[in-house]
């Protein structure tokens, strides 16, 4: 018993921390929407903002950018009725065939757009601002006993108020341990190139740092993975890192998989004129 009543001290002494840490790190997360054929926004996934040198970069999942290849328009929220389009040169990366997946070539799934230097990034209006790309850590490896904290936008939990024109888009943050190595053979998954993480409902940080029951996780893709703790070391106290993009949601399996963050770095260093920070 008294083992347990520790493990259980040690888990809330982790859960406040995240909840400290849950603010400050959604001023770099934002809700990306489309219009539907009514109009009206709908929820597409989450982005992250970066900066490199004078450019701002979004990084979200591939299939987010679904609707930007097929010449439609995606948008966040700079402030009340204050929409920034997603314009810019844009990458996805190139997944491997369908169904291949039982060879454990699991989709990287990663999209990054340079935003138009004539668009500026969302104002204090909102409190966002990008995270700097010295704070993407590719290849964190290895993933085992290390803690993530993913925070994204569940489409579940974003309302629209058709008569003042408002969209309210709530934040959520799952927080996360990372299973052992073999988790990551049962479903056929590299952990070179992805990550893995258990869903756990009740580990879930909601509006306000508040414990919550989360919601369906739809709409969280492209959610960054924030690296809370490492055995290797210790964590940078001034910049949570980003380990990791949330790709898909194994429901049967009550799994998150995310790709490796290296796949975005090469993106945005491939693209930008500043020094190479691999």
């Amino acid at each position: 018993m008294k083992n347990d009543n520790s493990e259980e001290a040690a888990s809330e002494k982790v859960r406040l921390c995240a909840a400290q840490l849950t603010q400050s790190l959604f001023r770099h997360v934002v809700a990306i929407f489309r219009r539907n054929d009514n109009g009206k926004p709908e929820s597409m996934g989450t982005g992250l903002l970066v900066s490199s040198c004078a450019d701002t970069f979004v990084v979200s999942a591939g299939h987010v950018f679904n609707e930007l290849m097929s010449g439609r328009n995606l948008f966040f929220y700079a402030g009340p009725q204050l929409i920034h389009q997603l314009a810019g040169s844009f990458w996805v990366s190139n997944p491997p065939t369908a169904g291949d997946k039982k060879a454990g070539r699991y989709d990287i799934d990663i999209g990054v757009i340079r935003l138009l230097r004539t668009a500026p990034p969302p104002n204090s209006i909102v409190d966002k601002e990008p995270l700097p790309l010295a704070a993407l850590i590719g290849n964190a490896l290895p993933r085992h006993s290390k803690q993530y904290l993913v925070t994204g936008f569940p489409g579940s939990k974003t309302k629209l108020n058709p008569v003042h024109r408002i969209v309210d888009s709530k934040p959520y943050a799952n927080l996360c341990v990372s299973p052992p190595q073999p988790m990551y053979e049962k479903i056929g998954c590299s952990s070179q190139t992805h990550l893995l993480m258990p869903f756990v409902r009740k580990h879930v940080l909601g509006p306000g740092s508040k414990r919550h029951t989360f919601p369906n996780p739809e709409g969280m893709s492209g959610s960054p993975v924030w690296l809370l703790y490492d055995d290797v070391g210790p964590n940078d106290p001034v910049q949570t890192p980003v380990v990791g993009i949330l790709i898909e949601y194994h429901r049967s399996r009550h799994l998150l998989l995310a790709t490796d963050i290296s796949h975005a770095i090469k993106m945005i260093n491939d693209n930008s004129q500043c020094p190479r920070c691999d």
